[in-house]
């Protein structure tokens, strides 16, 4: 597995665009709604979306959604060879929802008096001497405002593969560690303030464990306790370990953190760029896949650290069937409310086109013991996945799984914000607002929608800081 980013930017070709078929938004309403025949669902399960059924998908207009504050503006193109400038547009806030339509728009149209945060998904049909046409594949769009930051205080130095972690009782998130231009920090910040007009940074000087990146963090909210895991001591990744840190007074509220180096048995071996979740009713940590061997050494392995942020913890591993194939650098949240990990993407070493980057979406639902946990890989079931990326920053918000930055090490992608909204077996995936430049190895935590700290662009370290409300 890669470590430095020059090592990375030597081997890795451009990543491939995701290409995969969209099924068409269903949902049901009632005949004012949805006009068409009776049944009143919308796009390709029920195939009659102004009588679209058995029409030729060619005839299909095209639409596209760019979301804004309060607001989707949807551009919407007839059929090559079509002289149609009319259009019906049909939209639900869920793929099951009640679905409505909006007659006889031109393009472009503004979807407004939306709320921030809430994806809305489309279809839309043009109208032509014969009639509407077939209904447009589905778009998916999540309207917002990115608001740049302005602390006060000094504010940390630009950075790479950090941890940051939030107690939303006390409004404060915890920085440590990463890699800046060409060093490795073990330095510990505290943001104060973190959804407030009014924010400032504070360092505290602590007796910290070395300097690390790639590792991962956890935070106990009702203890103020923190965990560390794993990392790199070094840039060229010539170094990795599996130490666990535990930290006390973790956001420094009532007093100044304190470091205590933790025994948890045998555990994972020493790994970089591996995906943990907290399950903080139980205060269970669980962490998945990383790398293992600079260059090539890739896991898939899952592992749960019991009673993680206390004093005595203790590993487990967890035996899956199936599951992603071996990673690293995957954008993961986790759902306490339905004891499952989540994972998109990530690296998957080099093959002879060069760097192998996935775009697949996975969940890890764990038994009451978390002693057995069962994979399912969901599938698009509307709208645009986002493509293939590694090194991603990404929540969950109790309702969707909040996706931004990635792209190849050393080559951001898009300046999207992604939701993916989960269902049993599917995903219908949502764009929100352009914001923030394109990052690899960002952070975020859910301080207003999304708070986005550092990463690198295509200049190089950041540390500018993003609010999504």
């Amino acid at each position: 597995m890669m470590k430095s980013r020059s090592i990375l930017k030597q081997v890795i070709s451009p990543f491939l665009s995701l290409s995969l078929l969209l099924i068409l938004l269903a949902g049901c309403g009632d005949d004012s709604a949805i006009g068409g025949s009776g049944g009143n669902c919308i796009g390709i399960r029920c195939q009659n979306v102004g009588g679209g059924g058995g029409k030729d998908p060619q005839t299909a207009p095209t639409l596209s959604v760019a979301p804004e504050n309060g607001k989707n503006v949807l551009t919407l193109v007839p059929p090559s060879g079509t002289p149609a400038t009319i259009f019906n547009v049909y939209w639900s806030s869920s793929l099951q929802g009640t679905v409505t339509q909006i007659p006889a728009v031109v393009s472009p149209f503004t979807h407004d008096g939306l709320a921030n945060g809430a994806p809305i998904f489309y279809v839309a049909t043009a109208l032509t001497g014969a009639g509407e046409s077939a209904p447009s594949a589905v778009a998916g769009g999540m309207p917002g405002k990115w608001t740049e930051l302005t602390p006060s205080g000094t504010l940390p130095p630009a950075r790479d593969s950090h941890t940051a972690v939030y107690n939303a009782s006390t409004d404060r998130m915890v920085v440590f560690g990463g890699r800046g231009a060409s060093q490795a920090f073990n330095d510990y910040w505290v943001l104060q303030n973190s959804t407030k007009t009014t924010l400032a940074w504070n360092q505290f000087v602590t007796s910290a464990p070395p300097d690390r990146l790639g590792h991962s963090a956890v935070y106990n909210s009702q203890t103020n306790r923190m965990t560390l895991f794993g990392g790199s001591f070094n840039v060229t990744g010539s170094s990795f370990t599996n130490e666990l840190w535990g930290v006390t007074s973790a956001d420094a509220s009532t007093s100044l953190p304190q470091w205590t180096p933790l025994v948890g048995g045998t555990g994972p071996t020493p790994r970089w760029g591996h995906a943990a979740g907290y399950d903080q009713p139980n205060d269970k940590m669980i962490v998945f896949g990383g790398s293992t061997q600079t260059g090539q050494g890739l896991s898939n392995e899952v592992w749960v650290l019991n009673q993680a942020t206390a004093p005595t913890p203790s590993w487990k591993s967890v035996v899956t069937a199936g599951g992603p194939s071996a990673r690293c650098c995957m954008a993961a949240a986790y759902d306490p409310a339905n004891r499952r990990m989540i994972l998109f993407g990530g690296f998957g070493g080099f093959g002879p086109a060069g760097a192998i980057l996935f775009g697949d979406l996975w969940t890890l639902t764990f038994n009451q013991a978390f002693s057995t946990a069962t994979w399912q890989n969901l599938t698009p079931s509307g709208g645009t996945p986002p493509p293939l990326r590694c090194c991603a920053a990404s929540l969950w918000d109790g309702t969707k799984f909040l996706l931004f930055g990635g792209g190849e090490i050393g080559t951001p992608s898009d300046d999207k914000i992604h939701a993916l909204i989960l269902e049993t077996a599917t995903f219908a995936p949502a764009v929100g607002p352009a914001g923030p430049a394109s990052r690899i190895f960002p952070t975020a935590v859910p301080a207003g929608k999304f708070l986005l700290f550092g990463g690198s662009g295509a200049s190089g370290p950041l540390n500018d800081l993003w609010r999504l409300d």
